[in-house]
C-alpha cells in the first residue's frame, strides 16, 4: 500500500503518459484535452484503491471512464455545415485553443468553421476530423452559396459581390469567382477584403487604390479581416499600397 501523497503523484504520472495536459490541483487530478476539462477526485480514487489494493486496476478504471466521457463530449463535425473563412494571420493567436488554419497569401490565413446558426464554431487542430473531407466539403458548401460580382458604380471598374453574406470574403477562394474577376477586371487586378462580409475587386489603377482605401474605411462590419489592398500580378498577390521609392540620379 502507498500513502495518499504517493498515490496522487503516481496517478499523475500514469495519466501524463496519455494526456500531456494533466496536473494536480490540491486533491484533484485535472485533465485538459482541447476545449474539454475533466477533474478526478483523488480522495475518491484513493478510497477505491484502499479497497481493491491494486493500483493498476484502479488507475485503468479511471482512465477508461475518462476516455468514455471525452468521447461523449468531443465536438462532432457536420461536414454539410463547414465553410472556409478568410482571417488575418493574427486572428485567434491569443486564444487558449489552436485553430486549424491554412496559409492563403501574405498576411491572410484560411480557417474552417461550422455554421451553428447564430454563430460559428472554428475547427480546432485537436478536433477529430478528416482533413481532406473537411476541406472538400467546405469549398463545396461555399460554392453553393456564392454570388456573382456587380459594379458599385457604372462609371467605375470596382466590383463587389451581389449579395453580402457571412462568407463574402471567402468567395475569392473559388475558381468560379477567380474566373469572374479575370473577365471583369483582368488578370492583373486589385483586391480588398475589409471584413468577412465584404469582397472588393478593381481594375489595376492608382486611382482605384485611393477609392478602395475609402471603402475599407467605411465598411460597417465589425468582423474585420484586413485593411490592406492587394495586387494580383504574375500569378500571385502583393501589397498594392506600399509605395515604390525611386532614386533619381542626374
Amino acid at each position: 500500500m502507498i500513502n495518499f501523497e504517493e498515490f496522487k503523484v503516481k496517478m499523475l504520472n500514469e495519466f501524463r503518459k496519455e494526456y500531456v495536459n494533466a496536473f494536480l490541483k490540491k486533491d484533484s487530478l485535472v485533465i485538459e484535452e482541447g476545449t474539454i476539462e475533466a477533474t478526478v477526485s483523488m480522495q475518491d480514487a484513493y478510497e477505491e484503491y484502499k479497497l481493491a489494493k491494486d493500483f493498476k486496476f484502479i488507475c485503468d478504471i479511471f482512465k477508461k471512464t475518462l476516455k468514455e466521457e471525452f468521447q461523449k463530449r468531443r465536438f462532432k463535425i457536420d461536414y454539410t455545415k463547414v465553410f472556409p473563412l478568410i482571417k488575418s494571420k493574427d486572428f485567434g493567436l491569443g486564444e487558449s485553443t489552436n485553430f486549424l488554419r491554412d496559409e492563403l497569401f501574405l498576411d491572410l490565413n484560411i480557417l474552417y468553421a461550422m455554421d451553428m446558426g447564430e454563430t460559428f464554431r472554428f475547427i480546432l487542430i485537436d478536433d477529430k476530423y478528416d482533413y481532406r473531407k473537411l476541406k472538400e466539403s467546405a469549398y463545396k458548401n461555399l460554392e453553393m452559396v456564392s454570388t456573382g460580382l456587380v459594379k458599385l458604380d457604372k462609371d467605375l471598374d470596382i466590383y463587389s459581390v451581389a449579395f453580402l453574406t457571412d462568407y463574402s470574403s471567402s468567395f475569392i477562394l473559388l475558381n468560379s469567382m477567380k474566373q469572374q474577376i479575370q473577365r471583369k477586371v483582368g488578370s492583373n487586378h486589385l483586391l480588398a477584403i475589409p471584413s468577412s462580409t465584404s469582397l472588393l475587386v478593381a481594375r489595376n489603377s492608382y486611382k482605384y487604390i485611393d477609392l478602395l482605401k475609402t471603402l475599407i474605411g467605411v465598411d460597417p462590419d465589425p468582423h474585420k479581416v484586413s485593411r490592406h489592398i492587394y495586387r494580383f500580378k504574375d500569378g500571385h498577390y502583393e501589397y498594392a499600397e506600399r509605395k515604390q521609392i525611386f532614386t533619381i540620379i542626374k
